[in-house]
């Protein structure tokens, strides 16, 4: 192929390719995402998500247990806990993901886990706040898990995860803009009998914003 060399002569034919255009924005698919450690007897107080940045110690699960470290991009990508760093984002769906501590397949793929994830699911809800302001309440049984786990037999006696595909999520109607060095909060409530409800297995959840992120080109 001969390139015509005349096709591209001035400075504004060239700027069509510039990788710093100031005039425009990128947006970027980079999910907010953040997770919380439920033990097997399951909290009744309020659990928040987003509150606690990478760098940061929070009781997570590490290997075959559950003991306080220091989070890391696997956990959060929260900069700074509670608030966005010096970016915009804009959400447009939300999910919530449930991590056993049981991590070999023999462990996770029981009707013990299911039957966690739908305790979990169906006792709790969850309440996205911007400072004041509340975007969205919702029972967590209507939050998508983005890589959700499925009985690959009818009594659910193997549970298997199903391809990624495109991400299931909780779409906002209309998108939301968390602006820079804004407070941002993910409230989880269990608020299902008065009684503490056990669990078979302690589980890490993890809550995902998917968001744009806005950025000067």
């Amino acid at each position: 192929m001969v390139m015509n060399r005349r096709q591209y002569q001035s400075s504004s034919d060239l700027a069509r390719f510039s990788t710093a255009n100031k005039n425009q924005l990128d947006r970027v698919n980079q999910p907010l995402y953040d997770r919380i450690n439920i033990s097997t007897v399951i909290p009744t107080a309020i659990q928040t998500f987003f509150s606690i940045g990478r760098g940061q110690a929070a009781v997570i699960i590490r290997g075959a247990g559950s003991a306080s470290y220091n989070k890391s991009a696997r956990d959060t990508n929260m900069e700074i806990g509670g608030q966005t760093s010096q970016k915009t984002f804009t959400a447009f769906g939300i999910s919530l993901d449930y991590i056993p501590v049981g991590q070999a397949v023999a462990t996770v793929q029981n009707a013990y886990t299911m039957t966690d994830i739908l305790t979990l699911q169906n006792g709790a809800s969850m309440t996205f706040w911007i400072i004041d302001k509340k975007i969205l309440e919702i029972p967590t049984l209507l939050v998508p898990q983005a890589r959700p786990y499925t009985a690959s037999t009818l009594n659910a006696s193997v549970v298997t995860g199903v391809s990624m595909g495109k991400i299931p999520m909780y779409a906002f109607a209309t998108p939301i803009t968390i602006d820079p060095i804004t407070p941002f909060r993910v409230e989880w409530l269990f608020d299902g009998p008065n009684t503490a409800v056990a669990l078979n297995n302690q589980f890490d959840l993890v809550c995902s914003l998917w968001c744009h992120l806005e950025r000067p080109s």
